[in-house]
């Protein structure tokens, strides 16, 4: 279990969660998990999120229609 969870909630994202993401992956602190609350976008946004929870471990996300 990590220290620390980063908490980002999505909508419609697409446009932006590649830099948001981006952002957290390169802190440089290091103990901390990532979960993504993706809440009914109609764009891009899942693939995007399914892109980095396979590239980063310690980022998830969860879909919620």
């Amino acid at each position: 279990m990590s220290i620390v969870t980063v908490i980002i909630p999505a909508y419609t994202a697409e446009k932006y969660i590649h830099k948001c993401l981006d952002s957290v992956v390169h802190q440089s602190f290091t103990d901390f998990d990532v979960m993504v609350v993706n809440d009914g976008s109609s764009d891009g946004t899942e693939s995007i999120l399914k892109e980095y929870t396979e590239k980063y471990q310690f980022i998830k996300y969860c879909n919620k229609k």
